[in-house]
């Protein structure tokens, strides 16, 4: 029974610690690295699909419509640098390198969701599409008791199942005017267990030593 209990604890200790050490597969998450990092005199850039500031970020490209990269327009939610994901008009990014995924494995993708205040009258709730393996989920925010100074952000998050060695993460603006949904602090990570199955594990390995106990007596 001692070395079942041995078991069952090295076997927590190790799942807690990955949920704690859990590593980030995306590069730039916050987007504070680019061309433009740390360049005075602007509160935002747009950046447009097919042309050379199309790669401005680091590690990811718009790939459809136009964002709006901001540095000190509004509150960022990590660091001092967000998106706006519709520019001038609705655009979308992706990672410029996939990530490394194993088959079958679950990943957990998180990210921080605002929108932009100015201008509500051309609609209050902003919605962002977010396609990786296959699937895509849809993320709505409401801007109507935020501003600038006051942003609101949210954390989203769901997890997928690899498809494959290899997997690509797109994020895309549904919502078709200037002022679209903000977003930052974005994580992929790898799905580890859960508190309830270190318990599920006990429970069944001691249940297991009491039926070898049990054998052991009547031998």
């Amino acid at each position: 029974m001692k070395k079942l209990g041995l078991i069952v604890a090295i076997f927590c200790i190790g799942a807690f610690v990955t949920n704690v050490f859990a590593t980030n597969l995306i590069l730039n998450g916050s987007f504070e690295q680019s061309i433009y990092s740390e360049t005075p005199g602007y509160s935002f850039k747009t950046l447009t699909a097919g042309t050379g500031n199309a790669t401005a970020i680091n590690n990811w490209t718009v790939n459809s419509g136009s964002i709006d990269y901001i540095y000190n327009y509004w509150q960022a939610s990590d660091g001092k640098y967000s998106l706006d994901m519709s520019g001038a008009v609705a655009g979308g990014i992706q990672l410029s390198q996939s990530i490394n995924t194993v088959l079958g494995k679950q990943y957990l993708v998180s990210f921080d969701m605002a929108g932009n205040p100015d201008n509500k009258a051309t609609g209050v709730i902003k919605t962002l599409e977010v396609a990786v393996a296959g699937i895509s989920n849809t993320f709505t925010f409401d801007v109507t008791s935020t501003d600038k100074s006051n942003m609101g952000w949210q954390t989203n998050s769901f997890i997928f199942t690899a498809s494959g060695t290899s997997t690509i993460l797109n994020f895309k603006s549904l919502t078709n005017t200037p002022y679209g949904p903000a977003l930052d602090n974005v994580s992929v990570t790898q799905v580890v267990p859960e508190p309830g199955t270190c318990l599920l594990l006990g429970v069944g390995l001691v249940g297991i030593g009491a039926i070898q106990i049990k054998r052991r007596k009547q031998k």
